[in-house]
């Protein structure tokens, strides 16, 4: 569900970089949450009735720290 979502996003940026008023540098910062979810192991490859959360609490910080990067990004381009 994650990367399927993350599939349209990743078209959007290709194909309207220019429109939307960003810059290489703008679409790798909202790349990089796409690329941590694909290579991470515990979001991608666990099964959902594995998971708890001591692992998911592992992930969370950096993926937090990732999300609120791109959110910066996008909202600097609608201030």
């Amino acid at each position: 569900m994650i990367s399927r979502r993350f599939e349209t996003i990743e078209i959007m940026l290709e194909l309207n970089t220019k429109l939307l008023g960003l810059d290489d540098a703008d679409v790798n910062i909202i790349l990089k949450v796409n690329s941590f979810v694909d290579k991470n192991d515990i979001l991608m490859h666990v099964n959902y009735d594995l998971l708890n959360e001591p692992t998911l609490l592992s992930v969370r910080d950096e993926y937090i720290n990732l999300i609120q990067d791109a959110r910066r990004v996008c909202y600097n381009r609608v201030c």
